[in-house]
């Protein structure tokens, strides 16, 4: 057992107080051969003086003591360290000083005089406690440092499958500008051309050149406003900014509305909050767009004639929020639980990566306190859900 004892307790440090002179020095040249490092104190302020001075494991006291007693002295320790070993050593049979004692979460109660086979055999189970807790501490750290890298692992996941939703979207958005430059861009030739022809026929009008050449100067501010939006949408934003859900949708509906129209979908708007948030305006933007554009997707597949996307705000006690719904054929329920799983996609290889309802979700739930849920409705459509927390004093 003093093999034991001695393998255990080579490295903790003990700290060990007593008023009696002789005592004191038995019970510390005892100590110093079974413990790596022992300090000792004749009265309580010398002992907590010590504590707060070096980095002890274990304290063995007396309780009868001047300047401050035992008592006071494992008080004291105990509002600073909850787990460290605590002994008593004491002559009193006094029942209600044993009771506070235990009352402060002693680990031991040795009776004077001192039984060193009996001090052998509780510094033992003390040992043995504190080495489990040092290796229950160690394989604490390595666990917390395992989930520290696989989490800083699925970031950097998050942070890739972002940016290949990015770039993703960004092919969409250079689709639809090129769609929403056409017809000025057309214009603008045709305008610049009849001028030419004006001119090489020497048949100049004033007021023929000056109503074309503002038509030309509007034309040009469309492209430059469609730029305008793009660019705002893809602007990195890593601010809240205070913003209405509503606000966020208009800006969203201009950027989709002349493709919407091309396909013959109607998109109607139903505002029932029109409450201001301090949120990630551009990144909700990015989710909505996404919903908007998967519906304008199913809608083109589906034979129907009266192609619909309805979009509603709403408010309530703890929610403020938006949905997003179609008049398609609805989701499969087969498959309805796996569309916000990465790279899982019901659209064809080259036109869906699988990636758009994942980093929406991962908007919602992890930057902006919400949630995002999908369900069919009875129209044979589906609609997307966007809940976010309602802040308090809104």
């Amino acid at each position: 057992m003093i093999k034991e004892l001695k393998g255990n307790a080579k490295n903790l440090t003990i700290l060990c107080v007593d008023d009696e002179p002789e005592l004191l020095d038995s019970l510390v040249t005892f100590c110093k051969k079974i413990f790596g490092t022992v300090l000792y104190a004749k009265d309580g302020q010398s002992a907590l003086d010590l504590y707060n001075t070096n980095s002890i494991d274990i304290v063995i006291t007396d309780l009868m003591m001047p300047i401050m007693d035992g008592i006071d002295l494992i008080s004291n320790i105990r509002d600073k360290n909850k787990n460290i070993s605590i002994l008593v050593l004491s002559g009193h049979a006094d029942t209600n000083l044993f009771m506070k004692t235990i009352d402060l979460g002693i680990d031991g109660y040795i009776i004077k005089p001192m039984n060193f086979d009996n001090m052998i055999v509780i510094f033992n189970k003390i040992c043995k406690q504190i080495a489990l807790k040092i290796e229950n501490e160690a394989y604490k750290n390595q666990l917390e440092e395992k989930v520290e890298i696989e989490i800083s692992k699925r970031k950097q996941s998050e942070i890739l499958l972002l940016s290949q939703a990015k770039h993703a979207a960004m092919g969409e958005m250079l689709g639809m500008i090129a769609h929403q430059w056409r017809q000025p861009l057309s214009a603008i030739t045709s305008t610049a051309n009849a001028l030419e022809i004006k001119i090489k026929m020497d048949r100049y009008d004033k007021e023929y050149f000056k109503e074309n050449i503002h038509k030309i100067s509007h034309f040009t501010t469309n492209l430059s406003q469609t730029i305008d939006d793009f660019r705002n949408f893809f602007k990195p934003n890593n601010s809240k900014e205070k913003d209405s859900l509503e606000s966020i949708i208009d800006r969203t509906i201009e950027i989709v509305e002349n493709s919407l129209e091309k396909n013959d979908i109607t998109l109607s708007t139903d505002y029932q909050s029109n409450k201001e948030l301090e949120i990630y305006a551009n990144e909700i933007q990015q989710v909505v767009l996404n919903l908007i554009k998967n519906a304008e997707d199913v809608l083109k597949e589906m034979n129907i004639k009266n192609k619909k996307i309805s979009i509603k705000t709403f408010c309530d006690d703890d929610i403020i929020g938006l949905s997003v719904s179609d008049n398609g054929s609805g989701i499969p329920e087969n498959i309805i639980d796996n569309i916000f799983d990465p790279y899982f996609t019901t659209k064809k290889s080259k036109n869906g990566t699988g990636l758009g309802l994942y980093m929406s979700k991962t908007i919602i739930e992890e930057h902006c306190n919400g949630n995002i849920i999908v369900e069919n409705i009875k129209d044979n459509g589906s609609k997307f859900t966007i809940q976010i927390k309602r802040p308090e004093g809104i």
